[in-house]
């Protein structure tokens, strides 16, 4: 019989084939995975009892396994006392337990924590450990905190200009690599030209790419979706402005513990927005709940609102009250308010000398009307006798710090002054002056409301 030329090599295959599946193979020892999470069970319980609706079961479960250190009970127990759901609001403690899972090398407790030095909130503000922390975050891959990152180089006005050139083009990469928080900032960049040219199209390119994912973020509940999403509506970014549409986004955020949305609702109800008219009583309502749970810009924004009786009757001692509160929280800014309500003979708590001391503080930091009121106290010498060298020096500062009226009343009383009086009164103005820039002019009449951007 004869066989086609290679015939014998694939019937020999076919024989060794057959040999090697008739064969057992050796025996391989299995690849070591990683270990077996000890708090599986127990956290699969304590989410079970949340999604059955029993909070305290669920918290009794994530206190315990957060003390025995798993990092998931932490990070939950810190997000709940952040929002105060379930437990009472304590950044505090929240900033305890991102801590704990932070030094387990967590890149979110990393990140959380350093939005918290970075705002100041439940721990002291310091920057630099702030942005230490989230760099450790962003080493470990962490989107979120290289974005903030990112747009803090980018914002940053010290910065040399191929660092911010970098930093954009960092923001863009992320978008790119499918960060939706990425996504809108480059949209809000493109819109408003901040740190690239000015280009409608490509923002509404990166509007509209966002727009479906962030939408499924917060409709799944998570509350910094839903006061983003309330931005577009409320801005008109991406989707027709919606006022109503935006309040609704706010509220839910709000509720779920988000205390920059119910700022944003505060300042919603007192501006208005298509489909949604002001209303001062329903802004006060909002910024009284962000005032308890401790916001000091809300605090200080409620205070001006008690004081001119906005959303209800005017209050002088109530807003006295919240404006020494919202100092106590770092509200710098309420101390000339509280160094006027002191200064006036009607007012709640007449004290002339309580009043020089706010006064102070205030232009310390660079506030134009604290240094004119403290040069009409020499002027007129209501503290005493009259001091005409002194007035003349915080006139100066007043005007170099944007107060108008400070240029006038120098001028007026440099008139009565002798010319070395004149020089004793510039040398007082340069010790005195603040070592920051100084205020833009008309910085006294910042308008109610006009809150800090909130992380």
């Amino acid at each position: 019989m004869s066989r086609s030329k290679g015939a014998a090599p694939a019937l020999g295959l076919a024989f060794l084939l057959a040999a090697c599946a008739a064969t057992p193979p050796p025996a391989v020892e299995p690849a070591a995975g990683p270990p077996p999470d000890p708090f599986e069970a127990p956290l699969a319980e304590a989410q079970r009892a949340e999604a059955a609706g029993d909070t305290a079961r669920a918290v009794a479960l994530w206190r315990e396994l957060a003390a025995r250190g798993a990092v998931r009970a932490q990070l939950q127990l810190a997000a709940l006392h952040l929002r105060g759901l379930g437990v009472p609001r304590d950044p505090a403690e929240a900033a305890r337990l991102f801590e704990l899972a932070a030094a387990a090398g967590s890149p979110v407790a990393l990140r959380e924590l350093g939005e918290l030095y970075l705002d100041g909130i439940g721990v002291a503000r310091d920057p630099v450990r702030g942005e230490a922390l989230l760099a450790r975050a962003a080493a470990l891959g962490d989107g979120p905190a290289r974005l903030r990152l990112a747009l803090r180089s980018a914002e940053d006005p010290a910065a040399p200009p191929e660092v911010r050139a970098a930093a954009e083009e960092e923001i863009e990469r992320i978008a790119r690599e499918g960060l939706v928080q990425a996504q809108i900032a480059l949209a809000d960049r493109f819109a408003e030209g901040r740190g690239r040219r000015r280009d409608p199209i490509e923002a509404a390119r990166w509007y509209a790419v966002a727009l479906e994912p962030l939408r499924a973020e917060a409709s799944a509940g998570e509350p910094r979706a839903q006061e983003r999403l309330g931005d577009l509506f409320r801005d008109g970014r991406g989707v027709p402005a919606d006022g109503k549409a935006a309040a609704e986004w706010y509220r839910r955020a709000a509720e779920a513990g988000r205390p920059s949305a119910v700022l944003r609702l505060a300042r919603l109800a007192e501006r208005g927005a298509p489909g949604f008219p002001p209303d001062p009583a329903e802004a006060v309502r909002w910024l009284t709940v962000a005032a308890d749970r401790g916001d000091a810009v809300a605090t200080y924004d409620l205070a001006r609102k008690r004081l001119a009786g906005e959303g209800g009757p005017a209050d002088p001692a109530a807003a006295l009250a919240l404006f020494e509160r919202a100092a106590a929280l770092g509200e710098r800014r309420a101390w000339r308010w509280i160094g006027e309500l002191h200064e006036d003979p009607k007012g709640p708590a007449f004290d002339l000398d309580r009043a020089v001391e706010h006064y102070r503080l205030a232009a310390g930091i660079g506030d134009g009307k604290a240094m004119f009121k403290l040069g009409e106290l020499y002027e007129k010498g209501r503290r005493g006798d009259v001091d005409l060298v002194q007035a003349a020096a915080w006139y100066r500062l007043a005007a170099e710090h944007g107060y108008a009226r400070g240029a006038e009343r120098l001028a007026r009383v440099e008139a009565r002054l002798q010319p070395a009086e004149r020089r004793r009164a510039a040398a007082l103005a340069e010790e005195r002056r603040p070592g920051g820039r100084p205020a833009p002019a008309g910085s006294e009449t910042t308008a109610s409301g006009d809150f800090a951007r909130a992380r």
